[in-house]
């Protein structure tokens, strides 16, 4: 999150990201529809390559 310069942050708000223990009451409950015959596309990313 904080390599090339498309990132989000610097290096200097690392040092703030703080991290949580998992909490299963904001657990989000949906449906999922798989969707059939669609194509797979690429997902820009923040380091500037795609994925598939």
């Amino acid at each position: 999150m904080a390599t090339g310069n498309a990132a989000p942050l610097n290096s200097i708000d690392i040092r703030y990201l703080r991290y949580y223990e998992p909490d299963s009451s904001y657990r989000v409950r949906a449906t999922v529809k798989l969707l059939l015959n669609e194509q797979p596309f690429r997902m820009p990313t923040s380091d500037g390559t795609s994925k598939a």
